[in-house]
């Protein structure tokens, strides 16, 4: 089973790029090299029923770049580790490991999903609302993200969604891919 990687801004509300412009600017799953620095990222005026909640362990700062805890990243190490890079930040809310998702895999079978298209040619793809993945292409990946949803779009396995959720981690969302027939 796989989930698209979400984090919960409905209960934790978000973190942002101070420099807004910064949103976009890393969707690409090209590795930064170790030496990039993240720019500051803060999370704005909260209310007071989020802030009695704490920060959350995990939490989304544009597409593919993902915030968690230490305790966090060690826990899902094993999995995801070969999935990305890592970077030390500091937000508004305290210090944090940033983890930039480069594993892209090319595995969603166009023909058995359900994707629109922005031309009649049908190689520009606007959405896809059912996947069908290739078994054989995912096998042993457990976080990565595809190029037909110009990498907006970040994928995680079962094992993923079942440490977070046995180690009660915050802040995430899984949400329920829905499958082509």
């Amino acid at each position: 089973m796989l989930y698209k990687l979400e984090d919960d801004v409905d209960t934790y509300y978000g973190f942002f790029w101070e420099d807004k412009s910064h949103y976009m600017a890393y969707i690409s799953s090209d590795p930064l090299g170790a030496s990039w620095k993240p720019p500051t990222i803060h999370s704005p005026g909260l209310p007071r029923k989020i802030l009695k909640l704490g920060p959350p362990d995990f939490a989304n700062v544009s597409p593919g770049m993902y915030l968690m805890k230490p305790h966090v990243y060690e826990a899902l190490r094993p999995l995801i580790e070969d999935a990305g890079e890592l970077f030390q930040a500091e937000t508004s809310r305290g210090p944090y490991l940033l983890f930039h998702v480069t594993s892209e895999i090319d595995c969603l079978d166009r023909g058995q999903s359900k994707v629109s298209y922005s031309d009649d040619e049908q190689t520009q793809v606007r959405s896809v609302s059912r996947y069908k993945f290739r078994e054989d292409a995912i096998q042993g990946s457990h976080l990565f993200r595809i190029p037909e949803t110009y990498k907006l779009e970040s994928f995680v396995s079962q094992q993923v969604k079942d440490v977070a959720q046995a180690e009660g981690f915050t802040g995430f969302f899984f949400e329920k891919l829905r499958f082509a027939d």
